[in-house]
């Protein structure tokens, strides 16, 4: 998976919000089952590199449940 992401000017130009990126494996199921998500990845970047692991505090019960 390429991580790598570039911020271009227009990025600088809307004051540099912050960038989440939220990464899983979606599971269909057969019907009448519903379909799931399954996330393993959730971060947010900033226009500076600086990467934030969102994904134990955002997804903490699930993640202890596997």
């Amino acid at each position: 998976m390429n991580r790598n992401i570039h911020f271009d000017d227009t990025f600088a130009e809307r004051g540099k919000p912050n960038l989440y990126l939220l990464g899983g494996i979606q599971i269909n199921m057969p019907k009448p089952m519903p379909d799931f998500f399954m996330p393993l990845m959730f971060e947010e970047r900033n226009a500076n590199g600086t990467v934030t692991d969102l994904m134990e505090s955002t997804f903490k019960s699930a993640t202890n449940n596997v």
